[in-house]
Protein backbone atom coordinates (compact mmCIF):
# COMPACT_ATOMS: atom_id res chain seq x y z
CA UNK A 1 0.00 0.00 0.00
CA UNK A 2 1.54 3.34 -0.92
CA UNK A 3 2.29 5.88 1.77
CA UNK A 4 -0.63 8.27 2.10
CA UNK A 5 -0.90 11.52 3.96
CA UNK A 6 -3.89 13.71 4.77
CA UNK A 7 -3.31 17.41 5.27
CA UNK A 8 -5.98 18.56 7.69
CA UNK A 9 -6.35 22.17 8.74
CA UNK A 10 -7.01 23.04 12.36
CA UNK A 11 -10.67 22.83 13.25
CA UNK A 12 -11.61 20.54 10.36
CA UNK A 13 -12.90 17.00 10.54
CA UNK A 14 -10.80 13.81 10.34
CA UNK A 15 -11.63 10.92 8.02
CA UNK A 16 -12.73 8.87 11.04
CA UNK A 17 -15.44 11.51 11.81
CA UNK A 18 -13.60 12.41 15.00
CA UNK A 19 -13.65 16.18 15.46
CA UNK A 20 -10.65 18.13 16.61
CA UNK A 21 -10.79 20.83 19.21
CA UNK A 22 -10.79 24.33 17.68
CA UNK A 23 -8.12 26.90 18.45
CA UNK A 24 -8.10 28.48 21.89
CA UNK A 25 -9.28 31.86 20.64
CA UNK A 26 -12.52 30.47 19.20
CA UNK A 27 -15.83 31.39 20.83
CA UNK A 28 -17.86 28.82 22.69
CA UNK A 29 -20.67 28.74 20.17
CA UNK A 30 -18.21 27.66 17.51
CA UNK A 31 -16.81 24.87 19.60
CA UNK A 32 -17.65 21.28 18.72
CA UNK A 33 -17.45 18.51 21.31
CA UNK A 34 -14.36 16.35 20.94
CA UNK A 35 -15.64 12.81 20.96
CA UNK A 36 -13.17 9.96 21.31
CA UNK A 37 -14.27 6.79 19.61
CA UNK A 38 -12.84 3.42 20.46
CA UNK A 39 -13.46 2.43 16.87
CA UNK A 40 -11.63 5.40 15.39
CA UNK A 41 -8.31 4.50 13.89
CA UNK A 42 -6.87 7.95 14.51
CA UNK A 43 -7.96 10.07 17.47
CA UNK A 44 -6.90 13.69 17.89
CA UNK A 45 -4.67 14.19 20.88
CA UNK A 46 -4.84 10.52 21.84
CA UNK A 47 -2.11 8.05 22.65
CA UNK A 48 -1.54 8.36 26.38
CA UNK A 49 -1.47 12.12 26.69
CA UNK A 50 -2.49 12.98 30.22
CA UNK A 51 -2.96 16.65 29.39
CA UNK A 52 -4.77 16.41 26.06
CA UNK A 53 -7.99 18.12 24.99
CA UNK A 54 -11.06 17.04 26.93
CA UNK A 55 -14.72 16.67 26.03
CA UNK A 56 -17.03 19.48 27.10
CA UNK A 57 -20.75 20.13 27.10
CA UNK A 58 -22.75 23.32 27.10
CA UNK A 59 -23.71 22.74 30.72
CA UNK A 60 -20.06 22.71 31.66
CA UNK A 61 -19.29 26.02 29.94
CA UNK A 62 -19.09 29.26 31.88
CA UNK A 63 -21.27 32.24 31.08
CA UNK A 64 -18.33 33.87 29.43
CA UNK A 65 -18.13 31.05 26.95
CA UNK A 66 -14.97 29.41 28.31
CA UNK A 67 -15.42 25.63 28.69
CA UNK A 68 -14.48 23.95 31.93
CA UNK A 69 -12.22 20.95 31.79
CA UNK A 70 -13.91 17.64 32.61
CA UNK A 71 -12.62 14.12 32.93
CA UNK A 72 -10.66 12.95 29.94
CA UNK A 73 -12.88 10.51 28.08
CA UNK A 74 -10.19 9.26 25.75
CA UNK A 75 -8.96 5.67 26.23
CA UNK A 76 -5.40 5.26 27.44
CA UNK A 77 -3.34 2.64 25.59
CA UNK A 78 -2.16 -0.13 27.87
CA UNK A 79 1.50 0.45 27.10
CA UNK A 80 1.48 4.10 28.16
CA UNK A 81 1.76 5.66 31.63
CA UNK A 82 -1.42 6.97 33.22
CA UNK A 83 0.36 9.87 34.84
CA UNK A 84 1.91 12.73 32.97
CA UNK A 85 4.95 11.42 31.12
CA UNK A 86 8.35 12.54 32.21
CA UNK A 87 11.70 12.69 30.52
CA UNK A 88 12.49 9.33 32.08
CA UNK A 89 9.56 7.60 30.39
CA UNK A 90 10.91 5.81 27.28
CA UNK A 91 9.44 7.25 24.10
CA UNK A 92 7.50 9.97 25.95
CA UNK A 93 7.96 13.70 26.32
CA UNK A 94 6.31 16.03 28.85
CA UNK A 95 4.22 18.94 27.61
CA UNK A 96 6.09 22.14 26.95
CA UNK A 97 5.63 24.83 29.59
CA UNK A 98 4.78 27.43 26.98
CA UNK A 99 2.43 25.28 24.94
CA UNK A 100 -1.22 26.14 24.47
CA UNK A 101 -3.94 24.07 26.22
CA UNK A 102 -4.60 22.34 22.93
CA UNK A 103 -1.08 20.92 22.67
CA UNK A 104 -0.59 17.45 24.06
CA UNK A 105 2.30 15.49 25.38
CA UNK A 106 2.94 12.36 23.42
CA UNK A 107 4.02 8.83 24.08
CA UNK A 108 5.42 7.23 20.97
CA UNK A 109 6.04 3.50 21.25
CA UNK A 110 9.11 2.27 19.37
CA UNK A 111 8.66 1.82 15.64
CA UNK A 112 9.24 -1.72 14.44
CA UNK A 113 9.40 -3.55 11.16
CA UNK A 114 6.75 -6.22 11.57
CA UNK A 115 6.83 -9.20 9.26
CA UNK A 116 4.08 -11.70 8.61
CA UNK A 117 6.67 -14.42 8.14
CA UNK A 118 5.82 -17.24 10.61
CA UNK A 119 8.02 -17.03 13.65
CA UNK A 120 9.40 -13.59 12.84
CA UNK A 121 9.77 -11.39 15.90
CA UNK A 122 9.21 -7.67 16.07
CA UNK A 123 12.42 -5.90 15.26
CA UNK A 124 13.99 -9.07 13.87
CA UNK A 125 16.66 -8.51 11.24
CA UNK A 126 15.63 -11.61 9.28
CA UNK A 127 14.16 -10.60 5.95
CA UNK A 128 11.07 -12.34 4.58
CA UNK A 129 11.06 -14.47 1.50
CA UNK A 130 10.24 -12.72 -1.79
CA UNK A 131 6.70 -14.08 -1.67
CA UNK A 132 5.94 -12.51 1.70
CA UNK A 133 5.11 -8.91 2.44
CA UNK A 134 6.45 -6.75 5.23
CA UNK A 135 4.30 -4.00 6.63
CA UNK A 136 5.52 -0.90 8.38
CA UNK A 137 3.26 -0.31 11.38
CA UNK A 138 3.13 1.93 14.38
CA UNK A 139 1.54 0.26 17.44
CA UNK A 140 -0.54 3.36 18.22
CA UNK A 141 -1.01 5.78 15.38
CA UNK A 142 -1.47 9.25 16.85
CA UNK A 143 -2.48 12.67 15.71
CA UNK A 144 -1.97 15.91 17.67
CA UNK A 145 -2.98 19.47 16.98
CA UNK A 146 -0.18 21.42 15.30
CA UNK A 147 0.97 24.84 16.33
CA UNK A 148 0.03 27.93 14.32
CA UNK A 149 -2.66 26.04 12.41
CA UNK A 150 -0.03 24.14 10.43
CA UNK A 151 -1.25 21.23 8.27
CA UNK A 152 -1.73 18.04 10.22
CA UNK A 153 -0.31 14.83 8.82
CA UNK A 154 -1.71 11.43 9.60
CA UNK A 155 -0.22 8.13 8.54
CA UNK A 156 -1.57 4.77 7.53
CA UNK A 157 0.17 1.40 7.49
CA UNK A 158 2.27 1.08 4.34
CA UNK A 159 4.43 -1.59 2.84
CA UNK A 160 8.12 -1.31 3.54
CA UNK A 161 9.03 -0.90 -0.10
CA UNK A 162 6.37 1.76 -0.62
CA UNK A 163 7.80 3.69 2.30
CA UNK A 164 11.30 3.44 0.81
CA UNK A 165 10.05 4.55 -2.61
CA UNK A 166 8.63 7.69 -1.03
CA UNK A 167 11.60 8.37 1.21
CA UNK A 168 14.29 8.12 -1.44
CA UNK A 169 12.63 10.71 -3.65
CA UNK A 170 11.76 13.16 -0.87
CA UNK A 171 13.84 16.32 -1.08
CA UNK A 172 16.11 16.61 1.90
CA UNK A 173 15.85 12.94 2.80
CA UNK A 174 17.31 11.76 -0.48
CA UNK A 175 20.39 13.90 -0.03
CA UNK A 176 21.03 12.42 3.39
CA UNK A 177 20.38 8.80 2.48
CA UNK A 178 23.62 6.84 2.36
CA UNK A 179 24.27 3.53 0.69
CA UNK A 180 22.97 0.71 2.85
CA UNK A 181 25.44 -2.17 3.16
CA UNK A 182 23.95 -5.59 3.77
CA UNK A 183 23.99 -6.47 7.44
CA UNK A 184 26.44 -9.23 8.18
CA UNK A 185 28.00 -9.28 4.72
CA UNK A 186 31.73 -9.20 4.10
CA UNK A 187 32.51 -7.00 1.14
CA UNK A 188 35.64 -7.49 -0.94
CA UNK A 189 38.54 -5.07 -0.66
CA UNK A 190 38.07 -2.34 -3.24
CA UNK A 191 39.42 -3.64 -6.56
CA UNK A 192 41.04 -1.35 -9.08
CA UNK A 193 40.80 -3.26 -12.37
CA UNK A 194 38.19 -5.85 -13.29
CA UNK A 195 37.05 -7.30 -16.62
CA UNK A 196 33.79 -8.47 -18.12
CA UNK A 197 33.94 -12.27 -18.26
CA UNK A 198 31.26 -12.82 -20.93
CA UNK A 199 33.68 -14.51 -23.40
CA UNK A 200 34.52 -17.22 -20.84
CA UNK A 201 31.12 -18.61 -19.93
CA UNK A 202 32.18 -22.08 -21.09
CA UNK A 203 34.83 -22.21 -18.34
CA UNK A 204 34.29 -23.50 -14.83
CA UNK A 205 34.46 -21.00 -11.98
CA UNK A 206 37.82 -22.47 -10.97
CA UNK A 207 39.32 -22.19 -14.47
CA UNK A 208 38.11 -18.61 -14.83
CA UNK A 209 39.43 -17.59 -11.42
CA UNK A 210 42.83 -19.18 -11.90
CA UNK A 211 43.48 -17.45 -15.21
CA UNK A 212 42.12 -14.06 -14.12
CA UNK A 213 44.37 -14.05 -11.06
CA UNK A 214 47.32 -15.22 -13.12
CA UNK A 215 47.22 -12.28 -15.54
CA UNK A 216 46.87 -9.73 -12.75
CA UNK A 217 43.24 -8.61 -12.48
CA UNK A 218 41.73 -7.61 -9.13
CA UNK A 219 38.24 -8.90 -9.82
CA UNK A 220 35.56 -9.89 -12.28
CA UNK A 221 32.37 -8.38 -13.67
CA UNK A 222 30.26 -11.49 -13.84
CA UNK A 223 27.14 -12.17 -15.98
CA UNK A 224 24.15 -13.42 -13.97
CA UNK A 225 21.33 -13.18 -16.50
CA UNK A 226 19.45 -15.24 -19.06
CA UNK A 227 22.13 -16.81 -21.25
CA UNK A 228 24.84 -15.74 -18.80
CA UNK A 229 27.40 -17.71 -16.82
CA UNK A 230 24.70 -18.21 -14.17
CA UNK A 231 21.02 -18.30 -15.03
CA UNK A 232 18.68 -16.40 -12.67
CA UNK A 233 16.89 -19.61 -11.70
CA UNK A 234 20.19 -21.10 -10.47
CA UNK A 235 21.49 -18.04 -8.64
CA UNK A 236 20.81 -19.32 -5.12
CA UNK A 237 22.83 -22.49 -5.74
CA UNK A 238 25.60 -21.33 -8.06
CA UNK A 239 26.42 -17.74 -7.15
CA UNK A 240 27.72 -18.59 -3.64
CA UNK A 241 30.04 -21.18 -5.21
CA UNK A 242 31.33 -18.65 -7.75
CA UNK A 243 31.95 -16.01 -5.08
CA UNK A 244 33.79 -18.48 -2.84
CA UNK A 245 35.93 -19.67 -5.75
CA UNK A 246 36.88 -16.16 -6.86
CA UNK A 247 37.74 -15.04 -3.34
CA UNK A 248 39.86 -18.13 -2.82
CA UNK A 249 42.03 -16.82 -5.66
CA UNK A 250 42.10 -13.27 -4.29
CA UNK A 251 39.54 -11.93 -6.77
CA UNK A 252 36.72 -9.56 -5.91
CA UNK A 253 33.21 -9.80 -7.34
CA UNK A 254 31.89 -6.25 -6.85
CA UNK A 255 29.56 -6.22 -9.85
CA UNK A 256 27.22 -8.61 -11.60
CA UNK A 257 25.64 -7.96 -14.97
CA UNK A 258 21.93 -8.79 -14.92
CA UNK A 259 18.87 -8.88 -17.12
CA UNK A 260 17.00 -6.75 -14.58
CA UNK A 261 15.43 -3.37 -15.27
CA UNK A 262 12.32 -3.58 -13.08
CA UNK A 263 10.96 -5.40 -10.06
CA UNK A 264 9.15 -8.43 -11.43
CA UNK A 265 8.72 -12.15 -10.95
CA UNK A 266 9.52 -12.68 -14.63
CA UNK A 267 13.00 -11.21 -14.15
CA UNK A 268 13.35 -12.88 -10.72
CA UNK A 269 14.50 -9.50 -9.50
CA UNK A 270 14.33 -10.01 -5.78
CA UNK A 271 15.78 -13.52 -5.80
CA UNK A 272 18.83 -12.43 -7.80
CA UNK A 273 19.50 -9.20 -5.92
CA UNK A 274 18.84 -10.60 -2.45
CA UNK A 275 21.24 -13.48 -3.09
CA UNK A 276 23.92 -11.18 -4.51
CA UNK A 277 23.63 -8.64 -1.69
CA UNK A 278 23.81 -11.41 0.89
CA UNK A 279 27.15 -12.47 -0.58
CA UNK A 280 28.60 -8.97 -0.30
CA UNK A 281 28.16 -8.01 -3.97
CA UNK A 282 27.57 -4.27 -3.91
CA UNK A 283 26.56 -3.38 -7.49
CA UNK A 284 24.53 -4.77 -10.39
CA UNK A 285 24.40 -3.57 -13.95
CA UNK A 286 20.86 -3.15 -15.19
CA UNK A 287 19.35 -4.32 -18.45
CA UNK A 288 18.60 -1.56 -20.94
CA UNK A 289 15.37 0.25 -21.60
CA UNK A 290 14.57 0.80 -25.27
CA UNK A 291 12.49 3.33 -27.15
CA UNK A 292 9.65 2.73 -29.55
CA UNK A 293 10.54 5.34 -32.16
CA UNK A 294 6.91 5.50 -33.29
CA UNK A 295 5.84 6.96 -29.94
CA UNK A 296 6.65 10.26 -28.20
CA UNK A 297 9.95 10.10 -26.32
CA UNK A 298 8.91 12.17 -23.24
CA UNK A 299 5.95 9.90 -22.57
CA UNK A 300 8.20 6.85 -22.73
CA UNK A 301 10.60 8.38 -20.21
CA UNK A 302 7.66 9.03 -17.92
CA UNK A 303 6.66 5.38 -18.23
CA UNK A 304 10.17 4.30 -17.19
CA UNK A 305 10.26 6.44 -14.04
CA UNK A 306 8.03 4.27 -11.80
CA UNK A 307 9.88 1.09 -12.82
CA UNK A 308 13.19 2.71 -12.00
CA UNK A 309 11.83 4.06 -8.72
CA UNK A 310 10.74 0.60 -7.57
CA UNK A 311 14.09 -0.92 -8.53
CA UNK A 312 16.06 1.75 -6.67
CA UNK A 313 13.87 1.22 -3.60
CA UNK A 314 14.56 -2.51 -3.63
CA UNK A 315 18.28 -1.97 -4.15
CA UNK A 316 18.36 0.50 -1.26
CA UNK A 317 16.54 -1.98 0.97
CA UNK A 318 18.90 -4.83 0.14
CA UNK A 319 22.12 -2.80 0.00
CA UNK A 320 23.00 -3.33 -3.67
CA UNK A 321 23.33 -0.39 -6.04
CA UNK A 322 21.99 -0.38 -9.62
CA UNK A 323 24.21 0.84 -12.44
CA UNK A 324 22.99 1.80 -15.89
CA UNK A 325 25.34 1.64 -18.89
CA UNK A 326 25.12 4.22 -21.65
CA UNK A 327 25.01 2.24 -24.89
CA UNK A 328 25.11 3.53 -28.45
CA UNK A 329 22.31 2.65 -30.84
CA UNK A 330 19.21 4.03 -32.50
CA UNK A 331 16.74 2.96 -29.80
CA UNK A 332 18.73 2.67 -26.55
CA UNK A 333 17.57 4.75 -23.62
CA UNK A 334 20.75 6.49 -22.46
CA UNK A 335 22.45 6.56 -25.86
CA UNK A 336 22.26 10.38 -26.10
CA UNK A 337 23.05 10.62 -22.35
CA UNK A 338 20.77 13.64 -21.80
CA UNK A 339 17.79 11.33 -21.37
CA UNK A 340 19.69 9.26 -18.83
CA UNK A 341 20.37 12.37 -16.79
CA UNK A 342 16.66 13.21 -16.85
CA UNK A 343 15.88 9.81 -15.33
CA UNK A 344 18.56 9.95 -12.63
CA UNK A 345 18.55 13.57 -11.51
CA UNK A 346 15.93 12.99 -8.80
CA UNK A 347 18.21 10.49 -7.04
CA UNK A 348 21.57 10.71 -5.34
CA UNK A 349 24.71 8.92 -6.56
CA UNK A 350 24.41 6.69 -3.48
CA UNK A 351 21.13 5.32 -4.82
CA UNK A 352 21.97 4.72 -8.47
CA UNK A 353 25.05 5.13 -10.63
CA UNK A 354 26.27 4.91 -14.19
CA UNK A 355 28.62 2.40 -15.74
CA UNK A 356 29.99 5.11 -18.01
CA UNK A 357 31.13 3.58 -21.28
CA UNK A 358 33.52 5.97 -23.00
CA UNK A 359 33.51 3.83 -26.15
CA UNK A 360 29.76 4.15 -26.66
CA UNK A 361 29.87 7.80 -25.58
CA UNK A 362 32.43 8.53 -28.30
CA UNK A 363 30.38 6.76 -30.95
CA UNK A 364 27.31 8.87 -30.12
CA UNK A 365 29.22 12.09 -29.44
CA UNK A 366 32.70 12.04 -30.92
CA UNK A 367 33.14 15.75 -30.25
CA UNK A 368 30.64 16.27 -27.43
CA UNK A 369 31.63 13.40 -25.14
CA UNK A 370 33.12 15.76 -22.55
CA UNK A 371 29.79 17.58 -22.19
CA UNK A 372 28.23 14.21 -21.46
CA UNK A 373 30.93 13.40 -18.94
CA UNK A 374 30.52 16.72 -17.12
CA UNK A 375 26.76 16.27 -17.01
CA UNK A 376 26.93 12.80 -15.49
CA UNK A 377 30.22 12.85 -13.59
CA UNK A 378 28.66 12.76 -10.11
CA UNK A 379 26.80 9.56 -11.07
CA UNK A 380 29.72 7.78 -12.73
CA UNK A 381 30.53 4.82 -10.52
CA UNK A 382 32.30 2.27 -12.71
CA UNK A 383 34.07 3.37 -15.91
CA UNK A 384 33.79 0.89 -18.77
CA UNK A 385 36.85 0.99 -21.00
CA UNK A 386 36.86 -0.07 -24.63
CA UNK A 387 38.27 1.84 -27.56
CA UNK A 388 36.17 2.61 -30.64
CA UNK A 389 37.74 2.98 -34.04
CA UNK A 390 36.45 3.85 -37.50
CA UNK A 391 36.40 0.87 -39.87
CA UNK A 392 36.59 2.49 -43.28
CA UNK A 393 36.19 -0.80 -45.13
CA UNK A 394 32.84 -1.32 -43.38
CA UNK A 395 31.88 2.35 -43.15
CA UNK A 396 31.04 1.99 -39.48
CA UNK A 397 32.51 2.12 -36.00
CA UNK A 398 34.20 -0.94 -34.57
CA UNK A 399 36.54 -1.71 -31.67
CA UNK A 400 40.29 -1.77 -31.19
CA UNK A 401 42.81 -2.62 -28.46
CA UNK A 402 43.37 0.11 -25.88
CA UNK A 403 45.96 2.55 -27.18
CA UNK A 404 44.93 1.99 -30.80
CA UNK A 405 41.42 3.44 -30.75
CA UNK A 406 40.20 7.01 -30.43
CA UNK A 407 39.90 7.44 -26.65
CA UNK A 408 41.39 10.90 -25.98
CA UNK A 409 44.07 11.17 -23.32
CA UNK A 410 41.97 13.89 -21.71
CA UNK A 411 39.43 11.25 -20.71
CA UNK A 412 42.01 9.40 -18.64
CA UNK A 413 43.02 12.70 -17.05
CA UNK A 414 39.39 13.37 -16.11
CA UNK A 415 39.12 9.95 -14.48
CA UNK A 416 42.12 10.74 -12.31
CA UNK A 417 40.96 14.27 -11.51
CA UNK A 418 37.44 13.30 -10.47
CA UNK A 419 38.46 10.17 -8.55
CA UNK A 420 35.66 7.93 -9.78
CA UNK A 421 34.75 5.62 -6.86
CA UNK A 422 34.29 2.25 -8.54
CA UNK A 423 36.71 -0.11 -10.27
CA UNK A 424 37.58 0.26 -13.93
CA UNK A 425 36.04 -2.54 -16.00
CA UNK A 426 37.76 -3.57 -19.24
CA UNK A 427 35.57 -4.94 -22.03
CA UNK A 428 37.19 -6.71 -24.97
CA UNK A 429 34.91 -6.33 -28.00
CA UNK A 430 37.41 -6.38 -30.85
CA UNK A 431 37.82 -10.17 -31.11
CA UNK A 432 35.12 -11.39 -33.44
CA UNK A 433 35.34 -15.09 -32.71
CA UNK A 434 33.86 -16.85 -29.73
CA UNK A 435 33.94 -20.19 -27.97
CA UNK A 436 36.74 -22.09 -26.22
CA UNK A 437 39.03 -21.91 -29.27
CA UNK A 438 39.16 -18.12 -28.92
CA UNK A 439 40.03 -18.10 -25.22
CA UNK A 440 43.82 -17.80 -25.64
CA UNK A 441 43.30 -14.77 -27.88
CA UNK A 442 40.97 -13.17 -25.34
CA UNK A 443 43.38 -13.75 -22.45
CA UNK A 444 46.18 -12.19 -24.46
CA UNK A 445 43.99 -9.19 -25.28
CA UNK A 446 42.95 -8.74 -21.65
CA UNK A 447 46.57 -8.86 -20.55
CA UNK A 448 47.57 -6.26 -23.13
CA UNK A 449 44.66 -3.94 -22.28
CA UNK A 450 45.39 -4.22 -18.55
CA UNK A 451 49.01 -3.22 -19.08
CA UNK A 452 47.88 -0.28 -21.24
CA UNK A 453 45.28 1.06 -18.82
CA UNK A 454 47.77 0.95 -15.96
CA UNK A 455 49.87 3.47 -17.84
CA UNK A 456 46.87 5.79 -18.29
CA UNK A 457 45.23 6.00 -14.85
Amino acid sequence: MPLQAESIGAGSTCRSSTKMRPPANATSKNRSPSVASNNSRITPGSNCSSHGPRSTTKAESSKSGSPKATADRRPTPSNCPTAAPTSSTPGCSPPSSNSSPVRTSTCRPPISWVSNVPGAAIGATTRPSPASEETYTHPNTEMTMPENNAPLITTRPVSRRSALRTLITSSGLALALPAMPHAGSTEDPKPRFIFFSKPFQALSFEELAQKAAEIGYDGIEFPVRPGGHIEPAAVADQLPVAVETFRKHGLALPLITTGINRVSQAQQTEQVLRTAAGLGITHFRMAYYKYDLNKPIPAQLDAIRPMLKDLIALGTELGIKPLYQNHSGSDYVGAPVWDLYELLKDYTPNQIGIAYDIGHALIEGTHSWEIQFQLLKSYIDTPYIKAPTWQSDRNRFGWAPLGQGIIPNKYYQLLKTHKIPGPTSIHVEYIETSGPASHPTYWQALTQDLNTIKTKI
